[in-house]
């Protein structure tokens, strides 16, 4: 990242980061989970910066499929250790 990206993309965090947080935080219930879906946020946006046209509505996306992705894998690791049960009792 250049020099003016970067300090567009500061601005940016800077300027949207309350909304963006409040975004997370409805999603996910606490504060804690809600800053690591923003960190993950724009973690993601920092790296394609530059090619993003609409950066606060791709950020809002992406803390959307953290916040599923973190969905599955919990659901994933409570019926992981079923499934392995019944393949188990089947074979």
């Amino acid at each position: 990242m250049d020099e003016v990206a970067r300090s567009e993309f500061v601005a940016f965090v800077h300027a949207r980061t309350p909304v963006l947080f409040r975004v997370a935080y409805a999603l996910a219930g606490h504060q804690q989970a809600a800053e690591d879906l923003l960190q993950a946020g724009l973690e993601k946006v920092a790296l394609r910066w530059r090619r993003i046209d609409d950066p606060e509505a791709y950020l809002k996306r992406v803390i959307y499929h953290e916040f599923i992705n973190g969905l599955r894998r919990r659901k994933l690791k409570e019926i992981a250790p079923k499934i392995q049960v019944i393949m188990l009792t089947v074979y």
